[in-house]
């Protein structure tokens, strides 16, 4: 089954290394979520402003996560994201999302790696 990946990483990655965040140290915490979940509310996620790394040193503004890419999820969309999931109402996605968004830190940032 097809896996997108959330996780929290430190706010002082550099640049250069932000295709190569998956297997840094940076990474504090992360989850894995079926793409089927990921499915469920695709449609909502338009409504969220994020950002695409596009390559190692470019970034593009955008609506919805990257899906074969890297999404970072700013911290003022953090609220927004949370409460779609919400919405789907999976208890198991919501306590990994919850327990995750927990151990995030200030300037910490939430990002998405896509399938």
């Amino acid at each position: 089954m097809l896996k997108h990946q959330f996780a929290i990483a430190s706010n002082n990655i550099e640049e250069e290394k932000i295709t190569i965040w998956i297997n840094s140290n940076y990474i504090i915490n992360k989850i894995n979520v079926d793409d089927d979940f990921i499915q469920k509310f695709s449609k909502e996620l338009d409504n969220l402003q994020t950002i695409w790394v596009t390559s190692s040193k470019s970034r593009k503004i955008n609506n919805n996560l990257n899906y074969y890419g890297i999404t970072i999820i700013p911290n003022e969309e953090i609220g927004k994201f949370f409460n779609i999931v919400k919405e789907t109402k999976d208890s198991k996605i919501l306590k990994e999302l919850t327990n995750l968004l927990r151990n995030k830190k200030e300037n910490d940032v939430l990002i998405h790696f896509g399938i």
